[in-house]
């Protein structure tokens, strides 16, 4: 693979976007590609350190920069320069001191995957889809009702999820809007499966991954039809500033039983994936660490056990330690790592 090359590439297609016209004060970041064994960052090949995991961005050597991690496949570059810029956003975000990150090893333990919540989640996804196509006042007020009984019935789970549509959907939404000037076509292909995708009741679990997709496109349509400010840095994200003066619908709204299915699947899966773990018994640490982070992506928890992919992170003689691969991290009671499983 070209790293090089392929760098370049991104590169062109980053100068031609118009940050102004994505977020008020968003302006373009260095950033680095990267894979197992070479990483290229601002036209050289340098040295991979352990900061460089996963896509994010990171502070390197006293600068914002974002980083993406490549496949062994050769990218779209329409694509890729497009996520870049999604991660400039989070350098964005830091450099402009954002608060509203959630605590999100908390809420592995806290976000209760209810059927009422999920089943009005998905009435107001439809909604959504309903209202990118077509913008209708009386759609979007049926929106914010919906939205508004979540928040009184599921405070916490609601809160969780305005703080990852804050965060990552407001990311999302520049990815997209970098996509459409860039090319048309591949927006609109990606447009239509972000839609697609919020429609699907199999990707209501895990909360955190929809909620990207849900936060863009709801960025989409106050941005275009409503005088919310959403580019502000405060103290409340956008999907808890929209509610102001919304009465909560109050009509009665039946349980699916397609999303308690999902619900019921996701547990049997998970709970799957932790006895074939510990039934292989392939012990990689033991002790008592401070659990430091996991990839909370698409991490999955039951009890005292935590599913991570990619990595797991935790604290040993004041010192940060990372394990590379797939895990089943066992807990003890105060919440500290006891025991790390391989995962496959």
């Amino acid at each position: 693979m070209n790293i090089r090359g392929i760098y370049q590439e991104v590169e062109k297609r980053v100068k031609r976007v118009d940050f102004s016209l994505l977020w008020k004060g968003f302006k373009p970041l260095k950033f680095a590609l990267y894979n197992d064994k070479e990483c290229f960052f601002d036209g050289n090949y340098i040295e991979k350190t352990d900061q460089f995991l996963a896509n994010t961005a990171i502070t390197y050597k006293g600068e914002t920069i974002a980083i993406w991690r490549l496949g062994k496949k050769t990218p779209d570059y329409d694509i890729l320069a497009s996520k870049i810029i999604h991660e400039m956003f989070h350098g964005f975000q830091q450099d402009n001191n954002e608060t509203r990150f959630p605590n999100e090893l908390e809420a592995l333990q806290k976000y209760a995957y209810s059927v009422d919540n999920l089943t009005i989640k998905m009435k107001e996804n439809s909604l959504i889809n309903r209202l990118v196509d077509r913008f209708d006042q009386t759609a979007f007020n049926t929106l914010l009702q919906l939205r508004k009984r979540r928040q009184r019935e599921h405070p916490y789970e609601y809160h969780y999820e305005s703080l990852i549509e804050q965060i990552e959907g407001s990311a999302s939404y520049i990815e997209l809007e970098a996509l459409r000037q860039l090319s048309k076509d591949t927006f609109n292909a990606a447009l239509a499966s972000t839609k697609k995708q919020i429609a699907d009741f199999d990707n209501l679990i895990p909360i955190r991954i929809i909620s990207y997709a849900v936060g863009g496109l709801l960025l989409s349509i106050l941005k275009t039809h409503t005088s919310v400010d959403c580019e502000q840095f405060s103290d409340q994200p956008f999907s808890v500033d929209m509610l102001d003066d919304v009465k909560a619908y109050e009509g009665h709204i039946d349980e699916n039983p397609a999303v308690k299915e999902t619900i019921d699947q996701y547990h049997r899966k998970t709970k799957e994936m932790i006895d074939l773990a510990l039934e292989k018994n392939h012990c990689v640490l033991e002790g008592k660490y401070p659990l430091v982070a996991v990839n909370v992506y698409n991490a999955r928890r039951m009890d005292r056990y935590i599913i991570s992919t990619y990595f797991v992170a935790y604290k040993h003689a004041d010192k940060d330690e990372i394990l590379h691969g797939d895990y089943l991290v066992e807990l003890d009671d105060d919440s500290n790592v006891k025991r790390v499983y391989t995962l496959t």
